[in-house]
């Protein structure tokens, strides 16, 4: 039996049930998604179903009537896949800053052409010949970042740019 199966047997109020959820399941689930953050849709489901259970659990609506994404709603838990996303993006942030010490910069070569849809921080998109490679870290993170408007890419601090993402 896991650690959280244990506390989670034993507590009955919502806000232990919650807190144990957020402290000891979701690290898990989310320890270096930057990195690892799944492209394939039947992953990003099994990820999301460990979240749609705990809110179950936490609620302690069972019923197969009673609907989870009201639940999560309720709960006001953005979805996983929105996590992992803005951690990319802020680890995107961290290296165009230099607040990271990243040994692969030649990846991240900025955008020679200017237009109109992109600004002086976007970033030229990596050619990739498979689908696994496409949906890495590099390409994954460089097209969502170069999605994101002026203001957010040019916050101030990090901390401004986790109030800006969506």
């Amino acid at each position: 039996m896991r650690r959280w199966d244990i506390l989670f047997t034993f507590s009955r109020s919502k806000t232990i049930k919650e807190k144990a959820y957020k402290s000891l399941v979701r690290p898990s689930l989310e320890y270096a998604c930057s990195v690892w953050d799944p492209h394939l849709l039947t992953d990003i489901r099994k990820l999301e179903m460990v979240q749609r259970r705990a809110a179950r659990y936490v609620l302690n609506r069972y019923h197969n009537r009673s609907s989870v994404s009201d639940m999560i709603q309720q709960l006001d838990w953005p979805p996983l896949e929105h996590r992992r996303k803005n951690a990319r993006l802020t680890m995107m942030y961290k290296m165009t800053h230099g607040l990271v010490n990243i040994q692969n910069k030649d990846k991240i070569v900025a955008n020679q052409r200017h237009s109109r849809n992109n600004y002086s921080m976007s970033y030229q998109l990596p050619t990739s010949r498979t689908d696994a490679r496409k949906e890495s870290f590099y390409p994954r993170t460089i097209r969502d970042w170069n999605t994101l408007p002026t203001s957010t890419v040019s916050a101030k601090s990090l901390e401004a740019l986790k109030t800006l993402l969506p």
